[in-house]
């Protein structure tokens, strides 16, 4: 059971810096484009909201092996 909590932290580790990078190249995109801010004002939020699905998922599972063990 150890090795699917490491599993898992990997996962979040993984989908954080993921995230984190699609951000920064909205951003970037952004600075090249101003004329196309909506559209990556949006991609942004959608990522955001992504994020924060993804880490409570993943954080509810460890909440429940770490009660049932």
């Amino acid at each position: 059971m150890e090795t699917l909590l490491e599993l898992i932290r990997y996962f979040i580790i993984a989908i954080d810096v993921s995230g984190g990078t699609r951000i920064l190249y909205c951003i970037v995109r952004i600075m090249s484009s101003p004329n196309e801010l909506n559209n990556y004002v949006k991609k942004i939020i959608n990522v955001l909201i992504f994020l924060v699905l993804a880490n409570t998922v993943l954080g509810t599972a460890i909440v429940i092996h770490n009660y049932f063990k």
